[in-house]
């Protein structure tokens, strides 16, 4: 694995703290422009937000890793250059994490079976991402003998559900959060399906997000947040971790092995 958590540890990875609440303003002016279909299910999406706060996330965040078993495996994978959210949250608890992982999981044989895989992200929404990863490590290979644990400070009750109750190639998951957030019930009226801007993907989304992301719409509702809240969210950190673990990645050789 070519990459250095260590060298993200020079950096302030916290985000500077901005309101990023929903705006009252914006809540008038987007309404105005909804149907009487998007208006009903448009409030009813901002009623029931749920806003976190950078330092909030952090603060579920120390939760979670109390959660955690004392020693474990640990999936962190770029050898797609695909850096996101869970590669910025494992860079900014690396220095809280790091005396407790045996290994950092790129692939099946990463994985010392002693001791439990570990997969982190901010929120399970659908459960589909989580499972595709282990879908992936997994692929024709032996059943795994550790348990898998998929934590996030944040979970949806049909997120937890899926992977708590459903195998990835015969291996079992549970699921480890510190919050659980309910999906809205848009069944309780008559008023039929939702168009225009609304247009929710599923019905399975759930109105949270965060200062630092915005989830597409088969998670969140980007589609009323994004007109909404008084700044949208910021990816500088994300994108500053992206930097440095890319270009250690063409330019450093790394043993993940020998990080304690």
């Amino acid at each position: 694995m070519i990459a250095n958590i260590d060298k993200t540890q020079k950096y302030d990875l916290n985000m500077i703290p901005l309101d990023r609440g929903i705006d009252a303003k914006k809540v008038e002016k987007f309404l105005m422009h909804e149907s009487i279909y998007g208006r009903h299910y448009a409030q009813k999406i901002i009623n029931n937000t749920r806003y976190v706060s950078f330092n909030e996330f952090k603060n579920k965040l120390y939760e979670l890793i109390k959660m955690l078993p004392k020693k474990f495996n640990l999936h962190f994978d770029i050898t797609n250059y695909k850096i996101g959210s869970e590669h910025w949250i494992i860079c900014l608890l690396w220095h809280t994490i790091k005396n407790n992982v045996v290994n950092i999981i790129v692939e099946y044989c990463d994985i010392n079976q002693n001791y439990p895989l570990v997969i982190i992200d901010d929120c399970i929404y659908t459960g589909i991402h989580m499972k595709m990863i282990v879908d992936d490590l997994t692929h024709e290979k032996p059943i795994l003998t550790c348990k898998i644990f998929t934590c996030a400070p944040f979970a949806s009750v049909l997120g937890k559900h899926r992977i708590n109750k459903t195998k990835s190639n015969g291996n079992t998951m549970t699921v480890i959060n510190v919050e659980t957030v309910h999906h809205i019930n848009f069944n309780d009226n008559h008023m039929g399906p939702v168009h225009g801007p609304i247009g929710l993907e599923t019905g399975c989304v759930i109105p949270l997000y965060f200062d630092h992301k915005i989830a597409n719409m088969f998670g969140s509702f980007p589609q009323v947040y994004n007109h909404i809240i008084k700044s949208p969210p910021s990816r500088e950190k994300i994108k500053l971790v992206e930097r440095i673990l890319t270009r250690d990645a063409n330019h450093i050789s790394f043993d993940w092995r020998n990080l304690n």
